[in-house]
């Protein structure tokens, strides 16, 4: 969990999560040539809310040049969705949703079609967190933060929205994009604290 207190001032902080962020949309914009007006990236924070509380993931910065897709609103804990997978599993995860996205257009998803989908696309969701989530990303790269003990803090997530990934291979699982994450990752870190 990232301590508030080590970063120093709040905007100072934010501010250089920011920069880190939109460095990295660029760079993964650069790498794969999806479009900079598709590329996502947001870095979460793991955090508790209230006295005991089971700790859920906290949106720390999100740096898109369009507002669509809009914020998911889902409270993301451990194992639910590809962040919350990178969570459980305290490694990077990778997903090509685009066939997913195919098959459940706008989230198209009934009660009985839930029951028959696999574990790898529910990815710990309900019926209603899915029908949120499919159709509105085609690829998604989700890469840990660790403090310097090597416990996870939360982690950085690229996504590309459905409409702007087209119909070629993936390119987020590139080496080249998964390092930019994993320093993105590093400097996010040391920024919250986790050095």
């Amino acid at each position: 969990m990232y301590n508030e207190r080590k970063a120093g001032p709040r905007a100072a902080r934010q501010e250089a999560i920011d920069i880190a962020l939109v460095d990295a949309l660029l760079q993964v914009s650069d790498l794969t040539g999806y479009n900079k007006w598709g590329v996502g990236v947001t870095a979460w924070g793991v955090k508790r809310r209230g006295f005991r509380r089971t700790p859920v993931l906290e949106r720390l910065g999100r740096r898109r040049f369009t507002d669509r897709p809009a914020p998911s609103n889902i409270t993301w804990t451990k194992g639910k969705g590809i962040i919350g997978l990178c969570w459980e599993r305290e490694a990077e995860v990778h997903k090509d949703l685009r066939g997913a996205c195919a098959r459940y257009p706008q989230g198209n998803i009934t009660a009985s079609r839930f029951a028959e989908i696999t574990e790898d696309l529910r990815q710990g969701m309900s019926l209603e967190e899915l029908q949120k989530m499919i159709g509105k990303y085609g690829e998604v790269l989700a890469v840990p933060m660790k403090d310097r003990n090597g416990s996870f803090i939360g982690c950085i997530a690229v996504d590309i929205p459905i409409d702007d990934c087209g119909d070629g291979l993936p390119r987020l699982g590139k080496v080249s994009v998964r390092h930019v994450a994993a320093t993105t990752a590093a400097v996010v870190s040391r920024v919250i604290g986790g050095d």
